[in-house]
């Protein structure tokens, strides 16, 4: 069956224990959902490049082909630890770069309280000009005013990419926790050749 395929057997092994064999569609559903975690979070990574192509959204897609494909036979839990870390700090660059005190043209200039924000010339904050200016290569720019593109996009869309990939590295997590993956415990051989886990005691079946 398809959820066999795309279940992860520790899991199915786990909920079958505590449901005494019966599961539900949805629950399968959400299982072979979980199981596949991993391969969602790489989707949202080309997800929200494509989204906001940025240096910032850069670094997603590139640790993933460079690093987690690469690292056998799973990514560490550093590595997704890392990850919540950097775009957390990313999306809270991005919404104290909104605060008035920052003026949207030119960029990364501060607002004066004697003379305000810099006068400019309208065709400044063209289309043409701002995509090629620093704070919209790098990734941390106004969502709203005359120099925001797409104009008045607000910040929710600002940052819907980068939320999308929090939440699937949530979900990934959870995944982890589950299959007893994320907390490891110390061993005093190489960990990649005895690899030793420990689970939370609600997780695991009689």
């Amino acid at each position: 069956m398809l959820w066999i395929r795309l279940a992860d057997p520790l899991l199915l092994l786990t909920a079958s224990g505590k449901n005494q064999g019966r599961l539900s569609t949805l629950r399968l559903l959400v299982i072979c959902f979980l199981s596949q975690s991993q391969h969602i979070c790489y989707f949202t990574f080309f997800l929200n490049f494509a989204l906001d192509p940025n240096l910032l959204s850069l670094v997603l897609p590139f640790s993933a082909l460079f690093y987690a494909l690469l690292d056998s036979p799973v990514p560490s839990t550093r590595y997704w630890k890392l990850l919540m870390f950097y775009v957390l700090t990313i999306v809270a660059f991005k919404f104290f770069y909104q605060f008035p005190v920052f003026c949207g043209t030119p960029s990364f200039t501060f607002y004066s309280m004697s003379k305000g924000c810099p006068v400019v010339e309208p065709a400044a904050n063209s289309e043409q000009i701002l995509v090629t200016r620093l704070d919209y290569i790098i990734g941390i720019r106004k969502f709203a005013g005359p120099s925001s593109f797409p104009k008045d996009q607000g910040i929710f869309w600002g940052v819907f990419g980068d939320m999308l990939v929090l939440l699937a590295l949530l979900i990934h997590k959870q995944y982890l926790v589950a299959v007893g993956l994320w907390h490891y415990v110390e061993s005093s051989t190489n960990i990649y050749q005895s690899p030793s886990f420990k689970c939370e005691p609600r997780f695991l079946s009689d």
